[in-house]
């Protein structure tokens, strides 16, 4: 999949907590080797890394790595933070409860205590 097939879009809310990878905190020095974005969904939000070709002959698009994922649930208007696993299975990241907030949940992925988002 390439960056920009899903109508990316800017994720709802900013965090500020420095990371290199995170959320909306890629320093300008190498927005032009990774950025991040945000790929809306009618219940979801899933986060991806791009890359920009790393060959010339695979062609100008950039591609995507899913990080991580954010579901709503219309019955209780919460959100829920998700993983993606080697598979590119998603699956429910336990230490972060649901929350209304979303920025919540933009702010634990951002921080990414267990390493299992950014690595």
């Amino acid at each position: 999949m390439t960056c920009g097939q899903h109508r990316p879009r800017r994720c709802p809310s900013r965090t500020s907590h420095g990371r290199a990878g995170g959320v909306n905190s890629v320093p300008v020095h190498v927005r032009d080797q990774v950025r991040i974005e945000c790929e809306v969904a009618q219940r979801h939000l899933t986060m991806v890394e791009c890359r920009p070709p790393w060959r010339s002959d695979t062609g100008p698009a950039w591609t995507s790595l899913p990080v991580g994922r954010l579901r709503y649930t219309r019955a209780t208007g919460t959100w829920m933070l998700y993983w993606r696993d080697r598979n590119h299975r998603f699956h429910r990241y336990d230490p972060t409860p649901p929350s209304a907030d979303i920025a919540v949940l933009l702010a634990e992925l951002d921080r990414d205590p267990t390493g299992i988002f950014w690595g």
